[in-house]
């Protein structure tokens, strides 16, 4: 019975002695691989400034030990702040339709004065007219409300364009990374030197 008893305590002190991490500071090449893939980070984009205003710096996100580029709201996402990317989400529609629709009415306010002005000079003018007074006044509306469309769609185009639909800047998002990748180690078991 001693025997079976002794065997047994063999067993799983051997088993216990495997599971616990190695204390010579080796991390096990599976752990620090899961933790290669899913670590983000974030590059901090600043463009040239103007005069006296310096330009505020843009950022875009990564994954990875390859850093494959991925898309703020994902990045959001991944960090835990799913109230962000919902954020992010709306007012990256809102300015997708704002720039759709004005690229909409700029091409087709342009097309429709172009049209009219073609079909105007195409028109032979009445055989009682005489003078510079015999223009079609209703063609020459119609030619300025399709320019007058086509002028807002391109400020919509502009407004859309510069419109930055990130709720956070670049040094907040490169915290969210930052905090994500010490909870990442953590929930792995790793120190922040075998991670590096």
């Amino acid at each position: 019975m001693r025997w079976i008893a002794a065997w047994l305590c063999l067993l799983v002190g051997s088993g216990v002695a495997r599971a616990q991490a190695p204390t010579d500071g080796h991390v096990p090449v599976d752990r620090l691989a899961a933790y290669e893939d899913s670590a983000v980070g974030v590059r901090t984009i600043v463009p040239l400034g103007s005069g006296d205003r310096p330009a505020t710096p843009n950022w875009d996100a990564f994954q990875g030990r390859d850093h494959h580029p991925i898309s703020p709201d994902v990045f959001l996402r991944i960090v835990g702040r799913d109230d962000l990317a919902r954020s992010y989400h709306r007012q990256d529609v809102a300015r997708k339709t704002l720039m759709g629709v004005g690229g909409a009415a700029a091409i087709g306010g342009l097309f429709f004065s172009g049209i009219v002005m073609l079909a105007r000079a195409g028109a032979q003018p009445a055989a009682d007219c005489v003078g510079s007074g015999c223009e079609p006044q209703s063609a020459m509306s119609a030619a300025r409300w399709g320019l007058a469309a086509a002028a807002t769609g391109l400020v919509a185009l502009i407004i859309g364009r510069a419109w930055d639909p990130t709720p956070v800047g670049a040094d907040e998002a490169e915290a969210l990374a930052r905090d994500h990748d010490q909870r990442l180690r953590a929930r792995l078991g790793l120190s922040a030197q075998a991670a590096r």
